[in-house]
């Protein structure tokens, strides 16, 4: 009897273990090859699943930027008042510190030898405009500025607790900032 393979599994557990081998080695010190190796499977087996790292990549990021809006969504979905959001919105960022530090850190070394490549430079246009929609919809704004501003708040936030360890990601500013921006019927 053939072997049953759950191929949607199989690239969930790909996509999340090959999410922490980036953010440990680096976009570029990682090769299909090398990747297969720490994934214990053949490297045929990896071509099976993705043609190459930029599409491996590009499939990692895509996939947790969805899921992490999606799930910023749910969390916030039957808030009453918009303090409610800006709480959840706060232990969401608390909660996965560590994995947003993770992902900006492929992203930038991704980044880092093709800075001209269109195809990675639409494919980050994408991941931030379904980060800012997200922002969009869990603050009700309607200036997609707003979501702009948060979103690179956050990109400096993470940048600076990457570069000095030791530092705590304060949140009282994002908070403040926030408040000013509460719509008058946002409890609504």
């Amino acid at each position: 009897m053939p072997k049953v393979v759950n191929s949607e599994e199989i690239t969930k557990s790909i996509l999340g273990m090959s999410l922490k081998l980036f953010a440990q080695k680096g976009y570029n010190g990682l090769s299909m090859r090398g990747l297969a190796q720490e994934l214990k499977m053949t490297t045929g087996t990896l071509y099976h699943y993705f043609k190459n790292k930029d599409e491996l990549y590009q499939k990692i990021f895509t996939e947790f930027t969805l899921d992490d809006s999606q799930e910023l969504l749910t969390i916030i979905e039957n808030t009453k008042t918009f303090e409610e959001r800006l709480d959840l919105f706060l232990e969401f960022l608390i909660k996965k510190e560590t994995y947003f530090k993770e992902i900006l850190l492929i992203t930038l070394d991704a980044n880092k030898l093709t800075p001209a490549n269109v195809n990675m430079t639409g494919f980050f246009k994408m991941a931030v405009h379904i980060y800012e929609s997200a922002l969009m919809k869990t603050f009700k704004l309607k200036d997609p500025a707003q979501a702009n501003f948060i979103f690179d708040y956050l990109l400096g936030q993470f940048c600076r607790s990457i570069l000095l360890p030791n530092t705590k990601i304060d949140f009282k500013i994002l908070r403040a900032y926030l408040v000013q921006m509460e719509p008058k019927n946002a409890s609504h």
